[in-house]
């Protein structure tokens, strides 16, 4: 889950506009990141009940492992491809391709057990 655009208090949005031609536009709203906060919420559209979600910044996340030696050879945020099909109207999918809802790092350690598996 990418804590900046992926965190339990973003908006999905989609907005459209006429320049001679309907369009369609879909973002991300982001009322909240910088600070720690506890929420409930649903990862499942049919979920039965609500979960806890504990948002920390990415920052928080970095600097408790970059103080105990851990080291980042890698870093990607990965976004749907367009064509990815689109399950619902403001669900992750191909319409929100420019908008990343998961980040990854990759560590040193990660790519030795990479190495010695080949």
């Amino acid at each position: 889950m990418h804590p900046a655009l992926n965190n339990p208090s973003v908006m999905l949005m989609a907005e459209e506009w006429d320049d001679g031609q309907i369009q369609t536009r879909y973002a991300v709203k982001v009322p909240r990141y910088i600070n720690q906060f506890q929420s409930q919420g649903l990862a499942l559209r049919n979920q039965p009940k609500p979960q806890l979600y504990f948002h920390r910044p990415l920052k928080d996340y970095l600097n408790i492992a970059f103080q105990t030696g851990f080291v980042l050879d890698a870093f990607d945020e990965r976004a749907f491809p367009p064509e990815h099909p689109q399950f619902a109207t403001l669900g992750w999918g191909g319409s929100f391709s420019e908008i990343p809802p998961c980040a990854y790092c990759k560590d040193e350690v990660a790519v030795l057990i990479i190495n010695l598996r080949l």
